[in-house]
């Protein structure tokens, strides 16, 4: 037994009446309490990046309890239910499984706020698993280059990006040959023929922009993905294939004329289909394009010619047989 004389509980009382008023009025959380907290701690959790410790706090200060209390409370629920924990970052990373269902529902337009109460995760959870997702497909990309020293400059993109000016003349195939085509070909193939000054300044262009993208692809595996790295390889990506196609379209009727002539010298114009000749010449043109360097003497379109002729010299088979749609869908770029 302890006892304690008068004085010294007076005194006790005196010093300490805040404590003895909170202990006083201390009731314990009922279970309507314990779910509405519960309910109110997720929604934090899952709309914010805030800590546990913040979220405590902060529901410590609107409810009047403890902190403590507050975390021994939701402890305990997160123990008993891991399947819908408030804190379930606490309990271990994202599987590999969960990360790839998340980059996958992201990818066909879920929320993250969905996303976060579907995983029972924070914001910055959810963000991270997806960024990283991004990261990865980036990563397993293959970029080849044609490189020039000129990529290296620190005024690269002023001199390489700035608009192209011809010193040759364009030059069109005859209306007799682009009459001979399907409707729906004769806009796209009946264009303009560019010089090659300007094509070698579109090619270099091209590489330039990958030569980018590649550069920002070593940066991105090198550390923790941002949101506007990201965003700033896919915007060079796009531009990329946008400058491809500024080429295609600088030489595409040159494949047009090879394959007329290619018909004309085998005497092909009946026993071999025009569309499937002119996506056999397409192929053939993107992978010119692709590893063709802008230093060398040859011009691109005595290039492609040579390489079409190889190409064309052989029969279509059945299985690289397309219809019209195809092509058009090929051209689109």
């Amino acid at each position: 037994m302890v006892l304690i004389t008068r004085s010294a509980l007076d005194a006790f009382e005196c010093n300490q009446s805040g404590r003895i008023s909170t202990a006083a009025a201390f009731t314990r959380l009922s279970d309507t309490e314990k779910q509405r907290l519960i309910d109110r701690a997720r929604r934090l959790a899952q709309a914010t990046d805030a800590l546990p410790q913040a979220i405590l706090s902060h529901l410590s200060k609107r409810t009047g309890r403890s902190i403590e209390a507050l975390r021994q409370a939701i402890l305990r629920h997160d123990e008993q239910h891991p399947d819908s924990a408030v804190f379930s970052d606490q309990a271990g990373p994202l599987t590999e499984q969960q990360r790839h269902q998340i980059e996958e529902a992201y990818r066909q337009g879920a929320t993250v706020s969905a996303l976060c109460k579907q995983f029972s995760k924070t914001r910055s959870t959810i963000y991270r698993a997806i960024h990283e997702g991004r990261a990865r497909k980036i990563a397993a990309m293959k970029i080849a280059v044609v490189h020039s020293p000129t990529f290296e400059r620190e005024d690269a993109d002023e001199v390489l990006m700035h608009a192209i000016t011809r010193q040759g003349q364009t030059r069109r195939l005859d209306s007799e040959v682009i009459a001979t085509l399907p409707t729906q070909l004769k806009p796209i193939y009946d264009r303009p023929i560019e010089p090659d000054d300007a094509v070698r300044s579109l090619i270099v262009r091209y590489n330039f922009l990958k030569y980018r993208a590649m550069k920002l692809q070593a940066a991105l595996a090198e550390g923790s993905p941002k949101a506007n790295d990201l965003d700033q390889f896919d915007e060079l990506l796009r531009r990329t294939t946008q400058a491809r196609g500024e080429v295609i379209a600088a030489v595409l009727p040159v494949a047009l004329s090879v394959v007329r002539r290619q018909r004309t010298a085998t005497e092909q114009d009946h026993s071999t289909p025009l569309v499937p000749m002119l996506s056999a010449a397409h192929r053939v043109l993107i992978e010119e394009i692709d590893c063709y360097d802008a230093a060398v003497a040859h011009t691109f379109e005595s290039v492609l010619t040579n390489r079409l002729l190889q190409v064309l010299a052989r029969t279509v088979t059945d299985d690289e047989a397309i219809d019209e749609a195809e092509l058009i869908e090929q051209l689109a770029y």
